[in-house]
């Protein structure tokens, strides 16, 4: 059997996660099959998830070409009005002024302004000018998916040198001429190994990655393996971990003048295995805590930050894992667990953890919940699917909003789906883990309540926020549930990790305005898709109907001048015509001004 795409159906059903037994679904389907898996070597973790549950034998194939975005249109003229007022305020020309206004004017009708919290009234419009010059290059400097990548074929020399050109921009220390005999060998290792398989041959095993972060990761054609988990967080990681979660207190403390309450963070198997456990190491530093190495690099224990080193309060936290995560890192959800449960016992410093856990228990108990109930659930910080789901639901929802007239019927589902609690592995219980995966909706309600920032990550520089539903179901889900429960709505993070000894927390606003200016509306984008038919055709629809979902959980980050800009680019002759796959008939209103271009771009 050769299964092709990024992922079959079968190792998403019902079952153990790991040495499934007879009755799992994935064992019944796939049976003594042999399973040939073509996998795009970025997606380590639902690779992974292949092998475990259907023994995939992985086939490695290169990502799309990854070249720099490049500025274009509005863009390209604010990137040339800021170079000409630099150099008229040099001179001391009389023309600042006007061309102040007209830069401002273009970064107003193009939402940048509202991106980055700005507005054409700054008292400081030369700092600003700086932030939207600052802005301008990353969406320049972006790398973006060039066209779909044809399993087999090498791409031409032109492509291959663009991205060779990339690859040691970002690793100086590989060699250029194994780079580039690396990247010509992909198209005939992949066709080689699929040979090979089919024939009963051995495929050899080789390191996948995104090839930016990871060039040993080329040639591709290989069957792939991911990080070892022991080794889950880094030294790196925790390096990078714990200035994600510095940023993330002074960007609350700046805005809000407070530290942070309770952070939400989302936890994927991909960004894991990508990043070495970043996102781990963020929370494990935010509660006042790091991971215990070994001399060989294990992690085998955890220590407490002392509170001079610490200097603030031990942060609260919430963990979202994601149903792979669950399957490929449970070890790594008990320890996290077991990190919180620590910091909530310590008095040294004030204790967000401890004096949570009293009010959520007190919550409970005034809902009717035993007190040595309330007093167990109270401590749970971790929340997932149950044990053989996947998907919190949100997606799906999104897809389907003719069936539904309130949005919290969205958040209905997602806390139905999510609310099953993971970890204190020490309270009283009856089976061999009670605790691991037992329904929790009330506590995660409650701890929802408490939630003021909200955060999820990126590290691939193929996938984004807008070509895959997973973003929004996960990170926007989060987001519009802790909405609904603690009336109010969060801050909303993404970290970027595409470079993989770089960290930066940013605005979510902001990044879904960068990947749509930098991808989506760019005519460099455009062009690559255009050239795939069928499948880029498919691509630039998934585009507004996943906008579409970010609109729904994340409403105030997507405002009218997204889908006014996509309206636009999509009626220019460049521009196939996108078949919106948009179920508008029921959307919450049809006054806003979002709600109102997208019955617009329907009509039209």
């Amino acid at each position: 059997m050769i299964h092709l795409g990024t992922h079959a159906s079968y190792e998403w059903t019902p079952g153990k996660q790991a040495g499934l037994s007879p009755s799992c679904s994935p064992e019944i389907l796939i049976s003594d099959i042999p399973n040939i898996y073509p996998y795009i070597v970025d997606n380590l973790g639902e690779g992974i998830q292949a092998k475990r549950r259907g023994r995939g034998v992985i086939i490695s194939h290169l990502t799309p070409i990854l070249k720099t975005a490049d500025i274009h249109g509005e863009y390209s003229r604010m990137a040339e009005l800021s170079n000409q007022i630099d150099q008229a305020q040099s001179q001391g020309s009389p023309t600042v002024e006007e061309k102040i206004k007209q830069v401002f004017s273009l970064a107003e009708s193009t939402g940048i302004l509202a991106d980055l919290n700005k507005s054409v009234n700054d008292p400081a419009p030369f700092e600003t000018l700086q932030i939207l010059g600052h802005y301008l290059e990353q969406i320049k400097s972006n790398m973006i998916p060039f066209g779909m990548h044809t399993f087999g074929q090498t791409p031409p020399s032109e492509a291959l040198a663009e991205m060779s050109k990339a690859v040691l921009e970002w690793n100086p220390e590989v060699s250029p001429q194994k780079l580039s005999q690396d990247l010509a060998l992909c198209g005939p290792n992949e066709i080689k190994s699929m040979i090979k398989g089919l024939a009963s041959g051995y495929v050899h095993p080789g390191q996948g990655n995104d090839p930016l972060r990871n060039p040993e990761a080329l040639p591709t054609g290989q069957n792939f393996y991911g990080f070892n988990p022991n080794k889950l967080s880094s030294p790196e990681a925790w390096h990078l971990g714990k200035k994600a979660a510095q940023q993330i207190i002074d960007n609350h403390r700046a805005k809000h003048g407070s530290f942070p309450q309770k952070v939400a963070v989302v936890l994927w198997a991909t960004g894991a295995l990508r990043n070495e456990g970043v996102n781990e190491s963020t929370i494990m530093y935010l509660i006042g805590t790091k991971p215990k190495w070994s001399k060989t690099g294990r992690v085998i224990g955890i220590e407490l930050i002392k509170p001079k080193a610490l200097n603030r309060p031990r942060i609260d936290v919430m963990i979202n894992a994601s149903g792979l995560y669950r399957d490929l890192f449970p070890e790594k959800m008990l320890y996290l667990d077991q990190a919180v449960c620590l910091a909530s016992k310590q008095t040294d410093v004030e204790n967000l953890i401890a004096r949570h856990n009293a009010q959520i228990k007190t919550q409970l108990i005034h809902q009717g919940m035993a007190p040595e109930k309330a007093e167990k659930m109270s401590r749970f910080r971790i929340f997932s699917e149950p044990t053989g789901t996947y998907g919190n639901g949100v997606s799906e929802m999104a897809a389907g909003s003719s069936k539904w007239d309130n949005p919290d019927m969205v958040v209905d589902v997602f806390e139905k789906r999510t609310g099953f609690a993971f970890g204190q592995k020490d309270l009283p219980g009856d089976g061999p883990n009670p605790n691991f995966g037992i329904g929790a909706e009330k506590a995660l309600k409650a701890q929802l309540s408490q939630v003021d920032v909200v955060v999820h990550s990126r590290s691939s520089n193929v996938y984004g926020l807008m070509d895959n539903d997973d973003m929004f179901q996960y990170l926007g889900g989060l987001s519009m549930a802790v909405r609904k429960e603690s009336g109010t709505a969060p801050e909303t993070l993404m970290t970027r990790q595409q470079h993989k000894n770089r960290v930066e927390v940013e605005d979510l606003g902001k990044a879904l305005g960068r990947e749509m200016r930098s991808r989506y509306l760019n005519p460099k984008w455009i062009e690559g898709m255009k050239a795939e038919d069928y499948a880029g055709a498919n691509a630039m629809a998934n585009f507004v109907e996943y906008l579409w979902g970010w609109n729904l959980t994340t409403p105030e980050k997507v405002d009218a001048d997204k889908w006014q800009q996509t309206y636009d680019v999509g009626r220019i002759p460049i521009f196939p015509v996108i078949p919106l796959a948009l179920d508008c008939a029921c959307l919450p209103s049809a006054s806003g001004s979002s709600n109102a271009l997208l019955y617009k771009m329907i009509a039209a």
